[in-house]
């Protein structure tokens, strides 16, 4: 179409906006594990390979976090246009003294700039393309938006180019940085001549720019100050997979104040913190299901245990599985309680930006306010996933209750059963004791009694041979047993009533030590 066949202005850039989490609410002021990737990742690029030399939060080439504290607040004050991007409006001014948090309060301000030399106000490059003429100019500014590091990478045309140069904007070096919030990019251009229609030129411009995107549809078409801007998105909430594209066109070149830029920063940085809690959410929100499968069939087999023979040992088993799974069950509930919270302060701080936004004269930002929509319905979602999991967490604390009950019972019957068979063994071996004891006394003093019991047992029997061994062996085995019978008959009563009289006797014992 000849509409699409228009000149971009020397004004032309592409901004990169990235966010990388640095704090989670879970760990506090301490910083996540992958809190440094963003920066390596840029460290990787050719054109930024020294960049970590610039950045606060690192000293030696290391990373320093606690370093990060004493960066210095830019002002937004200066630049006139958006050509210059919003990485140079935000930072052609500086604020030289060491980090005060009341200064943010006196400012207004929540960005942190993290470069250490106080003359950069960012990091300058230029990019090159092996297939033209055209040299790019970029600048990179790093920022810690509170618990969030930010990137403004912009490259920048000085000269006016046609639609065909616009794929040199697009260096394959974008593709590896991965931030894990997410990114947005912000294309801004100023055509002429004027156009009816600009439409198939956003359209155009986005094919060259990303040659073209994958899944990417027209979400709306807005204006802010009577500029015209377009919105790409996926549709994906998975931050490594979305892809959410912004077409501003300048065709009047109005001024756009330094502040609206900031906010429109803001507003990005809301929507991927919102967007990162709710497929947050969904992840947990998978785990607690999973784990709620899993206490309902720990509710059966309670059920199939309390009948089973062996079921003291199984409802220990079980008892262990059941505190694993509680003490997961309750993490995963805190999560997603706090992913709700992190889009609610959020959505909250979205709203009330979008309404100074929607307050420009000629400006309509419905795709801002649809997202907005969008974000109560995460908040509901959320709540209904919670209504279905918090039964589950009682459920399970129902259950390790019931299962250290009926362990309790059982093992006190156990240990009763244990304790009255060891009193049957001490009982034995007092009787047997006595026995012993009595057999061996008899033998001593009545001898004469044993001995004239076995001469009238021996006369009728094998063993009546004189002096042979074999009457030796009847005389001596058959006078062993009538003590040993003896023996055991008087061990009956006197062990009887031993036992019945040790207990008293301890107990009058211990009654007089008491009363002492």
């Amino acid at each position: 179409m000849n509409q699409t066949m228009s000149s971009l202005s020397k004004k032309t850039t592409l901004t990169f906006y990235g966010f990388q989490i640095r704090n989670s609410l879970e760990q506090g002021l301490e910083t996540v594990a992958d809190a440094s990737k963003l920066w390596d990742d840029l460290a990787q690029i050719n054109e930024l390979k020294d960049l970590k030399k610039y950045l606060i939060c690192y000293q030696n080439n290391q990373y320093d976090p606690g370093a990060s504290h004493f960066c210095t607040l830019a002002v937004f004050k200066g630049a006139k246009t958006l050509a210059l991007s919003l990485l140079w409006v935000m930072s052609l001014q500086k604020w030289d003294a060491p980090y005060d948090p009341s200064l943010e309060d006196k400012q207004g301000k929540e960005f942190f700039r993290l470069l250490n030399q106080k003359d950069r106000v960012s990091f300058r490059f230029a990019v090159s393309s092996p297939g033209s003429n055209l040299t790019l100019k970029g600048s990179l500014t790093p920022y810690r938006l509170h618990d969030t590091y930010a990137i403004d990478l912009t490259l920048l045309s000085d000269v006016e180019i046609n639609l065909n140069d616009l794929k040199e904007f697009n260096p394959s070096f974008f593709s590896s940085l991965a931030p894990s919030l997410g990114s947005t990019f912000l294309f801004y251009a100023e055509p002429f001549p004027p156009l009816p229609d600009y439409t198939p030129l956003a359209e155009t411009c986005i094919n060259q720019l990303f040659n073209p995107p994958d899944n990417v549809k027209l979400l709306a078409t807005n204006s802010l100050l009577n500029c015209p801007i377009f919105v790409y998105d996926n549709g994906e909430i998975d931050p490594q997979k979305q892809q959410y594209i912004l077409v501003l066109f300048n065709p009047n070149k109005i001024n756009i104040e330094p502040l609206i830029l900031q906010r429109l920063l803001n507003i990005f940085w809301y929507r991927h913190k919102i967007l990162y809690a709710y497929h947050q959410s969904r992840e947990s929100d998978k785990k607690g299901r999973d784990n709620y499968k899993e206490i309902e069939r720990y509710m059966t087999e309670f059920n199939s245990s309390i009948a089973s023979d062996s079921r003291l040992e199984k409802l220990k088993e079980l008892l262990i599985s059941s505190f694993t799974t509680h003490s997961e069950y309750s993490l995963i509930l805190r999560d997603i309680q706090d992913h709700k919270s992190t889009i609610i302060s959020n959505l909250d701080n979205f709203k009330k930006t979008l309404e100074k936004l929607q307050a420009l004269s000629d400006t309509h930002l419905e795709f801002l306010e649809e997202f907005s929509t969008r974000s109560d319905f995460f908040i509901k979602q959320i709540n209904t996933d919670l209504s279905f999991l918090n039964p589950g967490e009682k459920l399970l604390q129902n259950l390790i209750e019931n299962i250290r009950g009926i362990v309790a019972i059982d093992q006190l019957q156990q240990d009763e059963k244990s304790q009255e068979q060891q009193k049957n063994i001490e009982n034995i071996i007092t009787f047997l004791g006595f026995a012993l004891a009595i057999s061996s006394i008899s033998s001593s003093v009545s001898s004469e009694a044993g001995q004239n019991l076995t001469n009238i047992i021996i006369k009728n029997s094998i063993c009546q041979e004189n002096n042979t061994p074999v009457e030796n062996l009847c005389n001596g085995t058959l006078n062993l047993s009538f003590h040993l019978v003896l023996g055991l008959l008087l061990a009956i009563p006197l062990s009887t009533l031993f036992l019945w009289l040790f207990p008293k006797i301890i107990s009058l014992i211990s009654r007089k030590k008491k009363g002492g």
